[in-house]
């Protein structure tokens, strides 16, 4: 800029000044046979000069495969999960029935006042998700002749509802051998012994329990259930 002033001022001397036309010249030449040659690459090879800057294209370029990196170590990391936590998806289904409504108690019977008022109290301390209570009150009722099938079945239920699969399975064991006519919840146990197994961790038997009842029930919503748990388990 400098000698372009002193240019048009006149101010140089005429060695300076043709000196200063040759590099004007010179520099027009230059752009001249850069944009020449640039238009040729880009007619006949398909190469262009790109007007990002390289640093800036270096960086484009580095976000770009940081991206592809962190989408694939996610992608890798889904997988394990998936495949590592056998069930995963069915142990959460498995928790959303447990947390679900609460079964209501149904099967209270009429017996000896001392038997009839630790139901009660069972009945009640369910009612109240008191669990522990109505866990310790059954237990006290099951060396008598009056403990009935429906208050095995829900000492299993308070079991499964306390975060207790293992007990649980237990109890439904105890209510199974405990089957007579009169037993109003063998469905509703083989659906929720299937719950625990896959909460304890055996699929396999969960499995069997499910399908089985899938075929047999006759509860529409428990075998709707059933299908739901077992699609969730896969193959």
């Amino acid at each position: 800029m400098k000698r372009l002033s002193l240019f048009k001022n006149n101010s140089m001397s005429e060695k300076e000044s043709d000196q200063f036309l040759n590099d004007l010249i010179r520099q027009k030449m230059d752009r001249d046979t850069k944009a020449d040659w640039a238009q040729k690459l880009e007619d006949q090879y398909q190469i262009s000069r790109s007007d990002t800057p390289l640093v800036a294209q270096r960086s484009t370029v580095a976000y770009r495969w940081m991206g592809i990196a962190a989408t694939l170590v996610l992608l890798v990391m889904a997988v394990w999960m998936y495949r590592s936590q056998d069930g995963f998806q069915a142990r959460q289904l498995a928790d959303s029935f447990i947390r679900e409504e609460q079964l209501p108690y149904a099967g209270f019977r009429k017996g000896a006042d001392a038997v009839l008022e630790k139901r009660m109290r069972a009945v009640d301390a369910y009612q109240r998700k008191d669990f522990n209570t109505a866990i310790d009150t059954w237990q006290q009722l099951q060396a008598q002749p009056e403990f009935s099938p429906d208050d095995q079945f829900f000492l299993g239920m308070c079991y499964l509802y306390n975060g207790q699969a293992a007990q649980a399975l237990s109890a439904f064991g105890k209510h199974e051998k405990m089957d007579n006519p009169g037993n109003r919840f063998v469905q509703e146990r083989q659906f929720f012994s299937a719950l625990a197994l896959i909460k304890t961790g055996d699929p396999n038997t969960a499995r069997s329990v499910l399908q089985a009842l899938e075929q047999s029930t006759t509860s529409q919503a428990l075998r709707l259930r059933a299908t739901k748990v077992l699609a969730a388990m896969g193959d």
